[in-house]
C-alpha cells in the first residue's frame, strides 16, 4: 500500500502581517502534482490543518476545494486527525456521513472509535487515527482521577488500540511531540506553539514500536524519531525563519505485505523562498527585485532612517530588519552616559544629513542635545 504522509499545513496563517494563503494554494497545487505522479492509495494528514481554531473563510474554502479534488475527483481516501491548532468540534462536523465518500476527519477521541480499515492486494491495513488530546481531556474521557502528563496520556490512549490484531498491518496517525525516548528536545520552529509548560510535553517513540508505521505531525522538520518507521513528515512549506534552509515536502510510504516500509521524501518547491540576507543597506538596495520572504541583518554602523521602507523597494516581502551591534574600541572605555550622548549626536547628524544633505554645526548640535536632555528629565519626572 502506498501511503502519502503529510501534516502541519496551517492553512490561513499570517506571517508578520502577510497572508500566506496564496503560497498555500500554490503548495497544494504542487502536492497534487506529486499525488498524480505517485498515485498513492491513501493520504494521511497528521494534524494542524488550519493555523487557528477559527480559521478564515478563505482557508476553509481552500481546504474544501482540495478535498473535492482528492476524494470526489481522484477517489483517494483522505484520513486526517486534528492538531493542537485545530478546533476538534468544527473538524468533526459531518464526519459520520463523509466516511462513505472516503473522507475520515477525526477531531474527537473515544476509546474503541478511532480505527479505519483499508485493503490492498496483500490484505487489510488498520489506520489508528488519534487526534491531539490534552492530558486533561484523556483523563476526562477515561474517567481517571489522577493527573497525567503527555507521556502518560499517550500510554492510556494506546492501550485502547491494543491488542493489535494479528495478520493485519497497523498504521498510527497522531499529533504529538515525540522524541526517541521521551527526552526533552528543542522545537526547531518558531511557528509551533508548545503543547505544555515545563517540559512535560514529550512522548517516547518506543510507545509506537509495534505499529508498522507511525505518521506524526507537530514538528515542522521531516525526520524519524530513532526508528525509521516512526516519522514526522514536517510542514510542506516554510512557516518561520528558523525553518529556512530545510527541505520541505511530503513522505511517500510504501508498505509491503509483511509491513516493512520504504520511505521517500518528495519535495514541494515553494512559491517564494524564505531566507536571511546580510549586508550594508546601500549594497542590499542594489539586489534585483525579489518576492522572497526575507529577514535582513544590516551591517551599517551609523543610524539609518526608515530601513524597512527602503528595503521593501527591493524585497516587498521583507519580514524583519535587525541591526548588527557594533561597539567601537574607543567607545568601550567611555562612560555609559557619554556613550549614549554620542549615539544621540550621531542620530541627530544622520537625520539632518538625510533631510538637508548637510551636517549640523556645533551650535545646532548643542541646541539639540540641550533639548534632548530637557525632554529626558521631563520623562523621568
Amino acid at each position: 500500500m502506498k501511503i502519502l504522509h503529510t501534516a502541519d499545513w496551517h492553512l490561513g496563517k499570517w506571517l508578520q502581517g502577510i497572508s500566506l494563503l496564496d503560497d498555500q494554494r500554490y503548495m497544494l497545487e504542487q502536492l497534487l502534482l506529486v499525488i498524480d505522479e505517485q498515485q498513492p492509495d491513501v493520504i494521511v494528514m497528521a494534524g494542524d490543518i488550519y493555523d487557528r481554531a477559527i480559521p478564515p473563510v478563505e482557508a476553509i474554502q481552500l481546504f474544501g476545494e482540495f478535498l473535492h479534488k482528492i476524494v470526489d475527483v481522484r477517489r483517494i481516501p483522505f484520513l486526517a486527525v486534528t492538531g493542537n491548532h485545530d478546533s476538534p468540534g468544527r473538524m468533526q462536523f459531518g464526519s459520520t456521513f463523509m466516511k462513505q465518500a472516503g473522507l475520515h476527519l477525526h477531531g474527537d477521541w473515544q476509546p474503541g472509535n478511532h480505527k479505519v480499515r483499508l485493503e490492498d492486494i496483500h490484505g487489510p491495513v488498520d489506520f489508528h487515527l488519534i487526534p491531539y488530546m490534552d492530558p486533561a481531556q484523556v483523563r476526562f474521557r477515561l474517567n481517571k482521577e489522577e493527573s497525567m502528563n503527555h507521556q502518560e496520556a499517550m500510554e492510556q490512549v494506546l492501550e485502547s488500540c491494543l491488542p493489535l490484531e494479528e495478520g493485519v498491518r497497523h498504521v498510527f496517525v497522531g499529533h504529538a511531540f515525540v522524541t526517541p525516548y521521551g527526552e526533552p528536545e528543542e522545537n526547531t520552529s518558531e511557528a509551533e506553539r508548545p503543547l505544555a509548560i515545563g517540559g512535560a510535553e514529550y512522548v517516547s517513540a518506543q510507545l509506537f514500536q509495534h505499529f508498522h508505521y507511525t505518521a506524526l505531525g507537530h514538528l515542522h522538520r521531516a525526520h524519524h524519531c530513532g526508528m525509521e518507521h516512526v516519522r514526522f513528515s514536517g510542514s510542506p512549506m516554510t512557516y518561520a525563519i528558523s525553518e529556512a534552509g530545510t527541505e520541505k515536502g511530503v513522505l511517500l510510504v510504501e508498505l509491503d505485505a509483511a509491513g516493512k516500509t520504504h520511505i521517500t521524501l518528495h519535495p514541494l518547491p515553494p512559491r517564494r523562498a524564505m531566507r536571511r540576507i546580510e549586508g550594508k543597506l546601500q549594497d542590499v538596495l542594489k539586489h534585483p527585485l525579489s518576492e522572497d520572504y526575507v529577514i535582513v541583518k544590516l551591517l551599517d554602523e551609523g543610524p539609518i532612517l526608515s530601513p524597512m521602507e527602503q528595503l521593501r523597494t527591493v524585497y516587498p516581502n521583507t519580514l524583519h530588519v535587525e541591526r548588527q551591534l557594533v561597539v567601537l574600541g574607543s567607545e568601550a572605555h567611555v562612560p555609559l552616559k557619554e556613550r549614549q550622548q554620542l549615539n544621540e549626536r550621531a542620530l541627530f547628524t544622520a537625520f539632518l544629513e538625510e533631510i538637508t544633505n548637510e551636517q549640523p554645526n556645533e551650535e545646532m548640535t548643542a541646541l539639540f542635545l540641550e533639548a534632548w536632555h530637557h525632554a529626558q528629565q521631563e520623562e523621568e519626572n
